[in-house]
């Protein structure tokens, strides 16, 4: 619409170009450029994600600082993509409560992001009783191995935080962001951590995690 918010954007005085001079003050026309340019290029299906900053005016002229806030966009495109595999995403990775965890399954699935992370030459070291796994970095790897371990670890700091260990899922998400500064997904978890909440399965009793030989 024509009043709409998003057109009070702040426009730079001397952009690079033209498609450049405006501060954002929403993602999603450059989501759709994004997946746009996939399609052009051959990629007729994916699923994308970016989080960045947008930028808010109190007023126009500007008379002050913009209002900066991180948000967050998400594009799945595809013939067997629609509305309820988007949704049915995000209800996994927040834990709806209408899921039920499968946690041996995931307990599987972390000891392979544990192989990864062992294949970059980072060792899960166990700390003492009650306290948070420290990661210590043994050798260095290439740029390929090396993305694989950050994304490893951050699925680990997921898992984490979906059994409730907010203490343990930060290390794990800390490293991530060690190994990758800006590592938009590990900031984004790390975020949710900092802002206190908690995973709908770690309060439900019947969903909960239970600590047992899987979790060893």
């Amino acid at each position: 619409p024509a009043d709409a918010p998003e057109r009070n954007a702040i426009r730079i005085m001397n952009p690079i170009s033209e498609e450049l001079s405006l501060m954002r003050t929403t993602l999603s026309a450059s989501m759709i450029h994004a997946v746009v340019r996939n399609q052009k290029n051959g990629r007729l299906y994916g699923r994308l994600f970016e989080i960045a900053k947008v930028f808010v005016p109190k007023s126009l002229p500007l008379t002050d600082y913009p209002e900066e806030r991180d948000h967050l966009v998400i594009a799945f495109f595809g013939k067997d993509e629609d509305f309820y595999t988007l949704k049915g995403a995000a209800e996994l990775l927040l834990g709806s409560p209408e899921l039920v965890p499968d946690w041996p399954r995931l307990a599987r699935l972390e000891a392979i992001l544990r192989q990864i992370v062992a294949l970059h030459g980072l060792k899960a070291v166990p700390g003492t009783a009650g306290s948070d796994e420290a990661l210590a970095e043994e050798s260095c790897s290439g740029p390929t191995l090396r993305g694989a371990a950050v994304a490893a670890l951050t699925g680990l700091g997921w898992l984490e935080w979906c059994r409730g260990r907010g203490s343990r899922s930060g290390a794990y998400l800390d490293a991530a962001l060690a190994l990758h500064p800006g590592y938009r997904l590990a900031a984004l978890f790390l975020q949710l951590i900092e802002s206190g909440l908690l995973c709908n399965w770690a309060k439900n009793e019947a969903t909960a995690w239970q600590r047992g030989p899987e979790a060893a």
